[in-house]
């Protein structure tokens, strides 16, 4: 009695082999943000010689996953973005002005300004790839930001205030659109 190998297209262990590396392909092939050609039913009878499907795939626009987020988030993403590099310009300033006998406080200054700055990208990127983790991030940035707008206000400083508050406003307002929020709720039930 020979022993099968699972290498025939006679084998029925073999072809349900086939259907299953198929399916796995196509998990992780969805999984990594592609769309796929055809339809579904067009896989069901990816069965051959090799392990993994042959249908071609393209990426969706762009190398995330979902469809490309409104203006008004990728407008928020750029103040967020903004703010962040101010904050990393802040904190290069703040290392180089250290002096010795404010040492810990400059290195610890500048070290918070670089964290918050990195984290401020990596918000702003989050929005303008309508990533829903990022709206409650923004949110509490901008806010935090209008209180230290407000912190500013009158004397030589009302020009910070200002500039602070606006560019608050802005990226709020773009969170809060119905478009921002239903890129950023997409799949999702509030």
């Amino acid at each position: 009695m020979s022993h099968c190998v699972h290498n025939r297209l006679d084998c029925p262990y073999y072809v349900q082999h086939q259907y299953v590396v198929a399916i796995r392909s196509l998990q992780v092939t969805a999984r990594a943000g592609l769309r796929l050609r055809g339809s579904w039913d067009d896989y069901a009878d990816v069965v051959s010689n090799d392990s993994a499907p042959r249908r071609r795939t393209e990426e969706a626009g762009t190398a995330s996953s979902g469809p490309r987020s409104p203006v008004a988030l990728r407008v928020g993403a750029a103040v967020l973005a903004a703010e962040g590099l101010a904050a990393v310009g802040l904190a290069l300033l703040e290392a180089l002005s250290t002096t010795g006998g404010r040492l810990t406080m400059g290195v610890t200054t500048a070290v918070f300004l670089v964290v918050y700055g990195v984290a401020l990208g990596l918000v702003g990127y989050g929005l303008s790839r309508a990533k829903g983790w990022s709206r409650a991030p923004a949110v509490l940035t901008q806010l935090i930001q209008l209180g230290v707008a407000w912190s500013f206000r009158g004397g030589s400083t009302t020009w910070v205030a200002i500039l602070l508050g606006l560019a608050a406003l802005v990226a709020l307002v773009s969170v809060f659109l119905k478009s921002s929020i239903e890129a950023l709720t997409a799949g999702r039930t509030l």
